[in-house]
């Protein structure tokens, strides 16, 4: 915004004088539009346009204009007068009737491409015409002008809308003194080519801005995206730190929604994921900001927190909030999310160290059992390092021949004799030594890996045994599990019996283990897929049963062979009667719908006999054997007393040879 006196006509300093009117024309013309190349918040910009048609024309000059996101007037410029107040700005608007639309009408509706568009049609028309000028000589000014800039005091105005096609964007008012000509035609006929350039750069300004603030923003929920969100963060900090007030930052993510988007399409995933932003945007204040990190990922940026007690309100506001069932293209689903907060100045003094430790501090809670909200803390740095770094390595586990698998022999609880044996997996991992599952399957999920892990798994079992067949290895049972991700494949039989093929393995001797929450997270499908498993000789078992929550109703439909009685509820089997209630009741209702059962865990000689009362069928444990490497199999089998460890008849010479 500049102010300027008024230059006379005898002080014009422009060369353009001397020359024809279609001449300065031309040349005030070639200037402005070079000038309105340049994007319109380039600095001095406005105060060189007007400068040049304010001397040009021996005037006193005012504009104001819209953004293409404001649905008021957001920009003025003057050269030879004072500025104009908001009000009588839009008193100039409204008497040359262009309409300062409301929030839902503004340009911010209108699509980029449909913008240009209109612009390109208005260019190729050559010479479009804006809404006519509107000239008042002195002391005949209407009422709301008068309003507007005043009493005329003599002074003439020209007011020309820019205005097009009833796309107004601006006006533009010149005005003369008393001791100046009156407007000439050929001035009029000037100003509003002048008007015309000025007209197509603020309708190419709306397009670059419309294209900006659209990219800041996340297309599917409308929230913030993260580099918008980072700009927002950065302001923030800067205020809190003035303020001396704690700020709060944020990382959310939802706990297995890669589940939902495998089993039940992106598109309700999208939906679930609109309506998450909706419940996010109705659990903070109104000054909170919530934006969509990307994926399933949220970030929250909380200021004004005055103690640990504000922290804890709004994260357990969100997670009850979210706990609530969703309704989603008629299905009702349940989505639980984890969140990690970093707290300014005690966490970091920027914004990519606050993110960096929410976001720790998200992965920690995750670890802590999901749906639940973790503070920052130091040590939590060193953990999600080693997370990090475990993550990495476990992508190239599976090339680099890092992974192996134990054998774990399944007896009959009556005999002790060996049934089958239970694949399960293991990582000698280079520097760190051997690796349990329990520190890496989850890794495996969470990133994705666990469904090419699976299908190796499957694969490197089916071989081995064949090895060991050949050898003369006894057709036991081979159990192999199968992961949550791996169980909602649509492909999955296709893909286990193209397995078999390959390997030559008889479908007869394999058994699945499908955990019990996998099997309830679409019971029909759970159904039809294990059908089909069976049909082809496959035996089902039920993992971890008595964890989930599977009902009796639903549990009769399962074409399953065998129910595994969770170790949990063996541990403490001897001295807890409600453990040992449990461990009856599965065993009952097992032998009701004609399951065999098998006892995970068992270490002791009193669990065996317990279970033995109870009717189980069989065990698995350490009691029995502790898991074999393929290496402790093969010294079993080259020495002769695999069937001797295995309680087993060996097979006649006649039969062998």
């Amino acid at each position: 915004m500049t102010y300027s006196p008024l230059l006379s006509s005898t002080q014009r300093s422009d060369p353009s004088d001397d020359l024809p009117v279609q001449a300065w024309s031309a040349s005030l013309l070639g200037q402005i539009s070079c000038l309105l190349q340049c994007p319109i918040d380039t600095p001095q910009l406005w105060s060189k346009v007007l400068l040049l048609l304010g001397r040009t024309l021996s005037c006193s000059v005012h504009l104001s204009w819209r953004t293409a996101l404001g649905s008021g007037i957001d920009e003025q410029h003057c050269w030879g007068m004072p500025p104009l107040s908001t009000d009588a700005s839009t008193r100039l608007w409204q008497h040359l009737g262009i309409d300062l639309p409301s929030e839902e009408a503004t340009l911010w509706q209108i699509q980029p491409d449909e913008l240009k568009a209109q612009l390109s049609a208005l260019v190729f028309e050559g010479c479009f015409k804006l809404t006519d000028t509107r000239v008042y000589e002195r002391d005949c000014w209407p009422a709301d002008v008068v309003a507007a800039l005043g009493p005329s005091a003599g002074q003439s105005v020209a007011l020309l809308p820019l205005c097009c096609d009833l796309q107004g964007v601006g006006v533009l008012a010149l005005l003369r003194r008393a001791d100046q000509e009156i407007w000439q035609p050929n001035e009029i006929e000037l100003l509003e080519a002048v008007g015309r350039q000025i007209y197509l750069s603020i309708r190419r300004s709306h397009i670059e801005h419309v294209n900006r603030n659209r990219s800041a923003y996340d297309p599917l929920t409308q929230l913030p995206d993260r580099v918008l969100f980072n700009q927002q963060l950065s302001r923030a900090i800067a205020i809190s730190n003035a303020k001396e007030v704690m700020l709060g930052v944020a990382f959310l993510d939802l706990d297995r929604f890669k589940n939902i988007n495998d089993t039940l399409g992106y598109e309700v995933g999208d939906c679930l994921l609109q309506q998450v932003a909706e419940r996010l945007q109705n659990s903070l204040r109104d000054y909170d900001v919530v934006a969509r990190w990307g994926g399933d990922e949220f970030t929250l940026m909380l200021p004004g927190l005055r103690c640990a007690e504000d922290i804890t309100r709004i994260a357990e506001r969100i997670l009850k909030r979210l706990a609530a069932p969703f309704q989603v293209k008629g299905q009702e689903l349940f989505v639980t999310a984890s969140l990690g907060i970093a707290l300014l100045p005690y966490d970091g003094k920027d914004g990519q160290t606050l993110l960096r430790n929410a976001d720790a501090a998200m992965y920690q809670a995750k670890a802590r059992g999901r749906n639940n909200f973790q503070v920052y803390f130091e040590e939590i740095n060193a953990n999600a390092r080693t997370q990090l770094n475990l993550e990495t390595d476990l992508r190239k586990a599976l090339d680099n021949h890092e992974l192996f698998l134990c054998y774990q022999p399944q007896v009959d609880l009556a005999t002790g004799e060996w049934i089958g044996l239970e694949a399960l997996i293991r990582w000698q991992h280079p520097v760190l030594g051997l690796i349990p599952p329990s520190r890496f399957i989850s890794i495996a999920e969470e990133t994705g890996l666990i469904e090419p892990i699976g299908q190796w798994v499957l694969e490197e079992a089916c071989a081995q045994y064949g090895r060991w067949r050949r050898r003369g290895f006894p057709a036991l049972r081979l159990a192999v599990n199968l992961s949550a991700q791996q169980f909602q494949r649509s492909s999955l039989a296709r893909s286990i019996m193209q397995t078999l093929e390959s390997t030559g393995f008889d479908p007869r001797c394999l058994e699945l283990e499908v955990t019990e929450s996998a099997a309830m997270h679409d019971v029909k499908y759970a159904v039809n897929i294990l059908k089909k498993l069976s049909h082809a000789g496959i035996q089902i078992a039920m993992d971890d049963f008595g964890t989930g929550y599977s009902s009796l109703s639903v549990l009769k439909h399962f074409p399953l062979d065998t129910i595994k009685i969770d170790r949990s509820f063996v541990m403490d089997l001897v001295d807890s009667p409600s453990d040992a209630a449990i461990a009856s009741t599965i065993i009952a209702l097992a032998k009701g719908l004609n399951f065999k059962v098998l006892a995970e865990g068992i270490e002791t000689a009193e669990q065996i006999a317990v279970l033995s009362e109870m009717g189980c069928d069989y065990a698995q444990g350490y009691w029995y054997s502790r898991p074999l490497t393929v290496a402790q199999m093969d010294v079993l089998l080259e020495d002769g007393t695999f069937y001797q460890v295995a309680k087993l008849q060996p097979p006649s010479r006649d039969l062998v040879g």
